[in-house]
């Protein structure tokens, strides 16, 4: 049973660190790219001006008491953090940058033919923590959230380039920094869990300690033993969790742990046991096959961008960054991410989801529903079906879109339209998710 001044400790943890009178330090790590900075020429570009954006809106919230850690800008260097006792560090990453435009024409009243273009900015960023543990020489991800920013600008006949598409990104940007990254970075916080040994047991070097899930444990956390600030000390990886309990593996160098050491683990607050990932994406439809030939990749990468913010934002999920592209390799099991800062590569440990998602586009289709010599009307469909084998999930969702248009006068493309159904196709299967 916890004494009175343990259950005053841990009735602290429930607490906002803002409200505490000493905080947990956490390191900013600043801006990466989820791949070498030829793959991201508008954030290349702008990346001074975003930089020291998001460390002036980091500052601010640091002042007005906002985050609930101590948010430390001494340093972003990876190498010094190797010598610091498994620091914490916020980090963002950029995992795309595209600005593409529609062409579309429509007749004046005065009978002029004028061509509009619409300029569509992407911005894919994720907020992630991870801890630098110097034993394995390991950076480990504890914490993401991927969020996608998406804004349209109507030009006159010509697209953005330049200063003005360089300037549409950094507007795109920012407002999905304030909107979307602000308030998830508020919500989590680092604390410390304390407790003791309870158990050795010489037989596999398992340790049996004295907190659990109920104290905020959780499988893959790492334990320190004793006095965790010298070199030789004991430390372990936390394998099995009970209520009021934890089996510890166990690495030790002069002698194990004995009955009765204190032990203690540093936790993220704001994680969850549910972690989800797109970690497959398939086309089965004939028609998307030969509409998307040259762009099936890029079209996978919206579809599972789209459903991962979607399913962060609107359903409250964790959610990791989607496995499309080659920036993270591995298997689920055992994935790392290779992150570029400075264009220097980084190597980051991914924790294993434990609901990996499926995606299939299943079927596309349109047909003229009616057409005269006053208008032409075209209905656009969509098929995607969404697995999670771990929750027994299926579930195909189609969506239906109208285009109308003036004969002789308004114009599109087909494969403009049937991006934007991928769009609201994806949303509407989120927004089925009944899990």
């Amino acid at each position: 049973m916890k004494s009175f001044r343990d259950i005053l400790f841990y009735s602290i943890l429930l607490i906002p660190s803002i409200l505490c009178a000493q905080k947990s330090d956490v390191v900013y790590s600043g801006l990466f790219t989820s791949g070498s900075s030829e793959k991201f020429p508008l954030y290349t570009a702008t990346a001074p001006t975003l930089s020291k954006y998001v460390a002036d809106q980091l500052q601010k919230l640091q002042s007005d008491g906002s985050l609930q850690f101590n948010l430390q800008f001494e340093t972003n260097s990876e190498m010094d953090k190797w010598d610091i006792q498994d620091p914490f560090s916020l980090g963002f990453l950029i995992t795309r940058d595209d600005i593409t435009s529609e062409t579309f024409r429509n007749q004046l009243s005065s009978g002029e033919l004028v061509t509009n273009v619409k300029n569509i900015a992407k911005v894919g960023l994720v907020v992630f923590a991870y801890q630098t543990v110097a034993r394995d020489k390991k950076r480990n991800i504890v914490y993401t959230a991927q969020f996608l920013g998406y804004d349209s600008l109507i030009t006159g006949d010509a697209a953005l380039t330049g200063e003005a598409k360089e300037k549409f990104f950094m507007d795109t940007f920012c407002k999905l920094f304030h909107e979307k990254a602000v308030p998830k970075i508020k919500s989590f916080g680092v604390g410390t869990i304390i407790g003791a040994v309870s158990e050795y047991r010489n037989a596999g070097n398992k340790a049996i300690i004295s907190v659990g899930s109920l104290d905020g444990v959780e499988v893959g956390h790492r334990v320190s033993f004793g006095d965790s600030k010298t070199s030789t000390a004991p430390f372990g990886t936390v394998q099995k969790v009970d209520a009021n309990s934890a089996e510890v593996s166990v690495t030790f160098f002069d002698a194990p742990p004995i009955k009765g050491d204190k032990v203690s683990l540093r936790n993220l607050r704001g994680l969850s046991s549910d972690i989800y990932q797109v970690t497959n994406f398939t086309v089965t439809s004939k028609k998307a096959d030969s509409l998307f030939t040259e762009e099936k990749y890029a079209v996978g990468e919206d579809i599972a961008q789209y459903f991962t913010d979607f399913l962060a934002t609107e359903k409250g999920k964790v959610v990791l960054p989607a496995r499309t592209g080659s920036w993270i390799t591995g298997s689920v099991e055992q994935a790392e991410a290779l992150l570029v800062r400075d264009g220097q590569s980084f190597s980051f440990a991914m924790p294993k989801p434990t609901h990996p998602i499926t995606l299939t586009l299943t079927g596309m289709g349109n047909k003229i529903a009616e057409q005269n010599s006053i208008n032409i009307i075209t209905g656009f469909k969509g098929w995607l079906q969404c697995d999670i084998p771990t929750k027994t999930y299926t579930k195909e969702t189609d969506i239906s879109l109208v285009k109308r248009s003036v004969t002789n006068v308004q114009q599109y493309k087909d494969f403009d339209v049937y991006k934007d159904l991928l769009f609201q196709l994806t949303k509407k299967s989120v927004g089925e998710f009944d899990l």
